[in-house]
């Protein structure tokens, strides 16, 4: 042993000396914290050593972050803990500058997404002082959101600086949505656990629709939860085309066979057009590919059938009537509800606010017109009632310029794995834009660390293989 494990060793006895002597003097609850201190400080420590390691540890996290709320039963911001997640990587990442300056590139936002977001961020800056909002708490929670992408995106392109940072990215977050989707499951045929039916109770019961027990796995919501799998199944189905051994095709199809079914047993039946779209636009994106018309041709067949073919109960039933949405009642209350907000954001064109948009606006700022018990269910809905019509356009801006941005750099490529990845994440991106129409799709966690993190994909990408082709001398 060096010296170096012999300090490490005796600084783990010393700890566990302590932790065992207050546990057993003071109490077990102030042993627990003790622990969850020193816990802190340990990643705190790995964090400012190794950035990308710390980006993974914020990664798990944010998968299961809403799981160890229902587990400690105790009402806590556990979400700020990924900004503080953030902000730490992104301390880390300046001193890794400082100690390697010519390491990592400085500026990352000389791009078309980069630039998208900082227009997003600059009017999200000019939304304090809006003059339709006196909540100063409701607007630093929604700068601090807004400043959160900032960030987060300085730090993904810094993360992302190499063909294998991406590969290794895919397989760790899929490998975890296999795990959500496998959870998922678990619930469906074995049941929930204790804490999971108390904490359900304690946010409107658990849901039932078409007979059964709506699932969320250990993510947020049944919501969230079906967005994600559909996201992650879109993903692996497309993934499961490239250039990959064929041991790994098989793995990506078999995986996303679970995500789509375990999708299912959410009731989310946004999730079935999410990953209709998804799969759509890959074929629209490669169609001179003859594996595209191949896969075009079953994805046809297996649609005519789920959708047409004599096959019966809660599954089918809820997705089918995605295609009558005119007789569907949840529908016709959102139709409802999107046509009264409509001309608060017309005359209003920096909107009511951050944070001041139904149940929201009721914790923030309750005297708002816009606050109340609603939820505006449409993410672009709540932007325009918060932001306005011209921070709604800021943001179809910015959507736009990272599809026209990955569309681009998708032909440029002549790697044919950098053009898998390209199609897969925006394919998927493309689905989540739609889905963002009727649901709060692109903000949730931990989708939203993963589309964060497709936006430095398809920056980089281009940039490692042009860079590669140059080091390859020409005969």
């Amino acid at each position: 042993m060096q010296r170096r494990d012999y300090l490490i060793f005796g600084l783990l006895v010393i700890i566990s000396l302590i932790v065992s002597y207050f546990t057993a003097t003071v109490g077990y609850f102030f042993g627990i914290v003790l622990i969850f201190i020193l816990a802190a400080l340990a990643v705190f420590v790995v964090i400012i050593n190794n950035f990308r390691i710390g980006f993974y540890i914020l990664l798990t996290y944010s998968f299961f972050l809403f799981y160890i709320g229902r587990i400690l039963g105790v009402v806590l911001p556990y979400g700020i803990l990924v900004d503080v997640f953030y902000l730490l990587i992104f301390l880390s990442i300046l001193v890794h500058k400082y100690r390697n300056p010519d390491e990592l590139e400085g500026n990352v936002f000389k791009n078309p997404i980069g630039f998208g977001i900082l227009l997003f961020i600059c009017f999200g800056f000019l939304e304090l002082l809006n003059p339709n909002s006196a909540s100063i708490s409701g607007k630093l929670t929604g700068f601090r959101e807004s400043l959160s992408i900032l960030i987060s995106f300085y730090v993904v392109m810094n993360v992302f600086t190499s063909k294998n940072d991406v590969r290794f990215f895919t397989k760790f977050w899929l490998a975890i949505a296999l795990l959500a989707a496998l959870y998922g499951m678990h619930q469906e045929h074995v049941g929930f656990t204790s804490f999971e039916i108390r904490s359900a109770s304690a946010n409107g019961g658990l849901k039932p629709i078409w007979g059964r027990i709506r699932k969320w796995s250990f993510l947020s919501d049944v919501s969230a939860f079906g967005l994600f799998m559909s996201y992650s199944a879109t993903i692996c189905f497309i993934l499961s085309l490239g250039p990959f051994k064929i041991r790994d095709r098989i793995i990506l199809v078999v995986s996303g066979i679970l995500m789509y079914v375990s999708m299912t047993y959410s009731g989310t039946r946004t999730a079935f057009a999410t990953l209709f779209l998804g799969l759509a636009f890959y074929v629209f994106l490669s169609l001179n590919n003859r594996k595209t018309l191949i896969f075009a041709s079953l994805f046809a067949f297996v649609f005519v059938a789920l959708v047409y073919g004599p096959f019966y109960g809660p599954t089918f039933s809820r997705m089918r009537s995605l295609f009558n949405y005119e007789e569907d009642a949840s529908m016709g209350v959102r139709d409802g509800k999107r046509v009264r907000l409509q001309p608060y954001a017309r005359e209003n064109p920096f909107g009511g606010g951050l944070n001041t948009a139904g149940n929201v606006g009721l914790r923030y700022e309750p005297n708002h017109p816009m606050a109340g018990q609603f939820d505006p269910d449409s993410g672009y809905l709540r932007m325009a009632l918060e932001r306005g019509w011209i921070g709604l356009i800021i943001n179809f801006t910015l959507y736009t310029l990272v599809l026209i941005y990955g569309i681009h750099n998708y032909h440029r490529s002549n790697d044919k794995e950098v053009k898998i990845y390209y199609a897969a994440y925006m394919a998927a991106y493309f689905a989540l834009t739609i889905a963002h129409f009727t649901q709060d799709a692109m903000d949730q966690k931990p989708v939203v660390v993963v589309i964060m993190s497709s936006y430095a994909i398809f920056v980089r990408l281009i940039e490692i293989e042009k860079i590669k082709q140059k080091k390859i001398p020409s005969i």
